[in-house]
């Protein structure tokens, strides 16, 4: 898949398999949205479930997803097999490590293919909730393929000449050195595939 130019939202999409949808931390609905609008623009017609912490948000969404489920992406509520695609966007920075592996692996037995994306070290230090850096390296040691997306470069200087050597020279070369991207989105997936 090329992906130079791509965001994450274009990325995830593109990675998305089957029709029973999964997405954990949904927030406001962003992905469940966007991949309904994908999947039926593909002539699929999809069955997709959100998971989320914050019952608050969860109200708010309910005609987004078929279903939503009030439930901590620590502990999700499923049994194996029953997904063919899982989102964790912007979820694991949140947990510490062990947290954020064992998360990942309750997905991968729920899903055929688990799609995550998580912030790199650019951008990582702007927030206050993000207690755990995850590198391109970490997913990859777990068998994710994985892609650097965006380089934003009003987050590094405010010199206009260094923007443009990010955008235009970083943003490409980061496809492939996910760690200088602003995001790392990646996936892995079942070999055996229902």
């Amino acid at each position: 898949m090329a992906v130079g130019t791509f965001g994450a939202e274009e990325i995830i999409l593109k990675l998305l398999r089957g029709n029973r949808i999964l997405d954990v931390g949904c927030g406001y609905g962003k992905y469940g949205w966007l991949a309904r609008i994908y999947l039926r623009a593909s002539s699929v017609k999809p069955y997709i479930i959100g998971i989320d912490i914050g019952h608050e948000s969860l109200n708010m969404i309910k005609g987004i997803y078929d279903d939503v489920i009030l439930a901590d992406a620590r502990f999700p509520p499923f049994r194996n097999g029953c997904f063919h695609s899982s989102i964790l966007a912007e979820v694991i920075e949140h947990l510490p490590r062990q947290e954020g592996y064992r998360v990942i692996e309750k997905l991968y037995q729920a899903s055929q293919r688990v799609i995550v994306s998580t912030p790199a070290r650019r951008v990582f230090r702007y927030s206050k909730g993000h207690i755990t850096l995850w590198r391109s390296s970490d997913l990859k040691k777990m068998g994710f393929k994985t892609y650097g997306v965006r380089c934003y470069p009003k987050l590094a200087t405010e010199s206009y000449l260094l923007q443009f050597i990010i955008t235009f020279i970083l943003w490409p070369i980061s496809v492939y050195i996910p760690d200088l991207a602003t995001f790392i989105v990646a996936f892995k997936e079942r070999a055996n595939r229902q």
